[in-house]
């Protein structure tokens, strides 16, 4: 049977990313891993708010596909 994991993580930025709406030091993503057996497939997203998305609506999003 697979199994899903999906979790925030914060990943520092090696220098602030700046452009005309602001400064970042740091990107806030989600990563999801799906394993069945020996295999494991990862992904990860940066939900932009700018979109209408969030950490925990990607996640959420991300985790309802566990029982589809």
């Amino acid at each position: 049977m697979p199994r899903l994991i999906v979790r925030p993580e914060t990943w520092p930025l090696a220098r602030a990313f700046t452009i005309s709406r602001g400064s970042r030091t740091a990107a806030e993503v989600i990563v999801a891993e799906i394993s069945d057996g020996d295999m494991t497939g990862r992904g990860e997203c940066m939900p932009y708010a700018r979109y209408g998305e969030s950490v925990d609506g990607v996640a959420a999003a991300i985790a309802a596909q566990a029982d589809a």
